[in-house]
Protein backbone atom coordinates (compact mmCIF):
# COMPACT_ATOMS: atom_id res chain seq x y z
CA UNK A 1 0.00 0.00 0.00
CA UNK A 2 1.47 3.34 -0.93
CA UNK A 3 0.73 7.06 0.17
CA UNK A 4 -2.29 8.21 1.67
CA UNK A 5 -4.26 4.98 1.90
CA UNK A 6 -1.27 3.03 3.27
CA UNK A 7 -0.85 5.51 6.00
CA UNK A 8 -4.28 5.40 6.79
CA UNK A 9 -4.34 1.79 6.90
CA UNK A 10 -1.31 1.98 9.23
CA UNK A 11 -3.44 4.40 11.55
CA UNK A 12 -6.66 2.60 11.74
CA UNK A 13 -4.98 -1.07 12.45
CA UNK A 14 -3.12 0.90 15.56
CA UNK A 15 -6.56 1.86 17.04
CA UNK A 16 -7.92 -1.22 16.41
CA UNK A 17 -5.10 -2.84 18.45
CA UNK A 18 -5.52 -0.27 21.23
CA UNK A 19 -9.12 -0.83 20.97
CA UNK A 20 -9.05 -4.59 21.25
CA UNK A 21 -5.88 -3.96 24.25
CA UNK A 22 -8.36 -1.96 26.43
CA UNK A 23 -7.34 1.28 26.03
CA UNK A 24 -10.18 3.88 26.18
CA UNK A 25 -10.25 7.70 25.52
CA UNK A 26 -8.87 9.69 29.16
CA UNK A 27 -10.99 13.15 29.33
CA UNK A 28 -11.58 12.44 33.31
CA UNK A 29 -9.14 15.22 34.28
CA UNK A 30 -11.13 17.99 31.82
CA UNK A 31 -12.26 19.45 35.13
CA UNK A 32 -9.11 19.71 37.64
CA UNK A 33 -6.77 21.13 34.66
CA UNK A 34 -5.36 24.86 34.91
CA UNK A 35 -4.97 24.42 31.56
CA UNK A 36 -8.54 24.38 30.61
CA UNK A 37 -11.14 26.53 31.09
CA UNK A 38 -14.26 25.11 33.59
CA UNK A 39 -16.48 23.42 30.35
CA UNK A 40 -19.10 24.62 32.85
CA UNK A 41 -18.49 28.03 32.51
CA UNK A 42 -17.50 27.11 28.48
CA UNK A 43 -21.83 26.27 28.71
CA UNK A 44 -23.19 29.14 30.63
CA UNK A 45 -20.40 32.28 29.32
CA UNK A 46 -18.45 30.87 26.42
CA UNK A 47 -17.39 34.16 25.33
CA UNK A 48 -16.53 35.88 28.40
CA UNK A 49 -14.94 32.44 29.09
CA UNK A 50 -12.80 32.20 26.22
CA UNK A 51 -12.18 36.14 26.83
CA UNK A 52 -11.23 36.36 30.63
CA UNK A 53 -9.05 33.13 30.50
CA UNK A 54 -6.31 34.96 28.16
CA UNK A 55 -3.39 32.42 29.75
CA UNK A 56 -4.60 29.19 28.22
CA UNK A 57 -4.89 28.43 24.25
CA UNK A 58 -7.97 29.96 22.80
CA UNK A 59 -7.81 27.40 19.78
CA UNK A 60 -8.23 24.30 21.93
CA UNK A 61 -10.60 26.24 24.57
CA UNK A 62 -12.78 26.41 21.11
CA UNK A 63 -12.53 22.62 20.82
CA UNK A 64 -13.47 22.28 24.52
CA UNK A 65 -16.33 25.16 23.62
CA UNK A 66 -17.76 22.51 21.18
CA UNK A 67 -17.37 19.65 23.22
CA UNK A 68 -18.92 21.00 26.43
CA UNK A 69 -21.74 22.29 24.20
CA UNK A 70 -22.43 18.51 23.34
CA UNK A 71 -24.51 15.97 25.61
CA UNK A 72 -22.81 13.30 27.77
CA UNK A 73 -21.05 10.44 25.84
CA UNK A 74 -20.75 12.56 22.29
CA UNK A 75 -18.50 15.01 24.15
CA UNK A 76 -16.13 12.32 24.78
CA UNK A 77 -16.42 10.97 21.36
CA UNK A 78 -15.81 14.02 19.63
CA UNK A 79 -12.81 15.28 21.93
CA UNK A 80 -11.14 11.42 21.42
CA UNK A 81 -12.06 12.03 17.28
CA UNK A 82 -10.50 15.20 17.35
CA UNK A 83 -7.53 13.57 18.89
CA UNK A 84 -7.34 10.61 16.52
CA UNK A 85 -7.19 12.89 14.10
CA UNK A 86 -4.57 14.76 14.99
CA UNK A 87 -2.40 11.89 15.14
CA UNK A 88 -3.08 11.08 11.99
CA UNK A 89 -2.35 14.46 10.46
CA UNK A 90 0.79 14.30 12.70
CA UNK A 91 1.38 10.68 10.40
CA UNK A 92 0.67 12.31 7.08
CA UNK A 93 2.54 15.66 8.14
CA UNK A 94 5.38 13.88 8.44
CA UNK A 95 5.80 12.04 5.47
CA UNK A 96 4.90 15.62 3.34
CA UNK A 97 8.21 16.73 5.51
CA UNK A 98 10.10 14.25 5.09
CA UNK A 99 9.61 14.03 1.39
CA UNK A 100 10.27 18.34 1.30
CA UNK A 101 13.19 17.56 3.17
CA UNK A 102 14.75 15.03 0.13
CA UNK A 103 13.55 11.37 1.49
CA UNK A 104 12.76 9.26 -1.11
CA UNK A 105 8.91 7.62 -1.70
CA UNK A 106 9.67 4.49 0.65
CA UNK A 107 11.48 6.27 3.12
CA UNK A 108 8.79 9.10 4.03
CA UNK A 109 6.20 6.54 4.12
CA UNK A 110 7.68 4.68 6.71
CA UNK A 111 8.52 8.30 8.40
CA UNK A 112 4.98 9.11 8.66
CA UNK A 113 4.01 4.80 9.10
CA UNK A 114 6.61 5.02 12.23
CA UNK A 115 4.97 8.59 13.95
CA UNK A 116 1.32 6.29 13.97
CA UNK A 117 2.97 3.62 15.85
CA UNK A 118 4.83 5.66 17.91
CA UNK A 119 3.69 5.16 21.73
CA UNK A 120 3.97 8.66 22.69
CA UNK A 121 1.61 9.37 19.32
CA UNK A 122 -0.70 6.70 20.55
CA UNK A 123 -0.57 8.00 24.05
CA UNK A 124 -1.54 11.23 23.44
CA UNK A 125 -4.24 10.11 21.21
CA UNK A 126 -6.15 9.31 24.07
CA UNK A 127 -5.50 12.41 26.43
CA UNK A 128 -7.16 15.70 26.15
CA UNK A 129 -4.45 17.83 25.85
CA UNK A 130 -3.01 19.72 23.33
CA UNK A 131 0.32 18.76 22.49
CA UNK A 132 -0.93 16.43 19.70
CA UNK A 133 -2.38 18.78 17.71
CA UNK A 134 0.43 21.41 18.37
CA UNK A 135 2.70 19.23 16.63
CA UNK A 136 1.06 18.12 13.91
CA UNK A 137 0.17 22.02 13.32
CA UNK A 138 3.90 22.29 13.85
CA UNK A 139 4.84 19.31 11.45
CA UNK A 140 2.29 20.87 8.49
CA UNK A 141 4.04 24.70 8.89
CA UNK A 142 7.40 23.14 8.48
CA UNK A 143 5.94 20.82 5.78
CA UNK A 144 4.30 23.80 4.15
CA UNK A 145 6.53 26.58 4.66
CA UNK A 146 7.19 28.89 1.65
CA UNK A 147 2.66 28.91 0.91
CA UNK A 148 0.39 30.79 2.63
CA UNK A 149 -1.20 27.69 4.27
CA UNK A 150 2.02 27.91 6.23
CA UNK A 151 1.10 31.10 7.71
CA UNK A 152 -2.44 30.37 8.34
CA UNK A 153 -1.15 26.85 10.29
CA UNK A 154 1.74 29.12 12.31
CA UNK A 155 -0.93 31.24 13.54
CA UNK A 156 -3.00 28.57 14.11
CA UNK A 157 -0.20 27.48 16.24
CA UNK A 158 0.28 30.06 17.88
CA UNK A 159 -2.79 30.53 19.00
CA UNK A 160 -3.77 26.62 19.92
CA UNK A 161 -0.11 26.69 22.13
CA UNK A 162 1.15 28.84 24.94
CA UNK A 163 4.37 28.19 24.57
CA UNK A 164 4.17 29.84 20.98
CA UNK A 165 3.61 33.10 22.04
CA UNK A 166 1.95 35.82 18.90
CA UNK A 167 5.28 37.21 19.35
CA UNK A 168 6.97 34.20 17.83
CA UNK A 169 4.84 34.36 14.97
CA UNK A 170 6.27 37.81 14.05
Amino acid sequence: MKGTAGLLWVHLLAQLALVLAGAGFEDSFLTSFWHFPDPLWLRREPLATLAALHGQPPVYALVLLIAAWLPGAWASFFLALFHNLAGLALGLATRALARRLGAGRRAAWIAGALILVHPEVLLHERLVFYELPAAALLAWTLALTGSRAAAGLGTALVLLRSLFHPVWGL
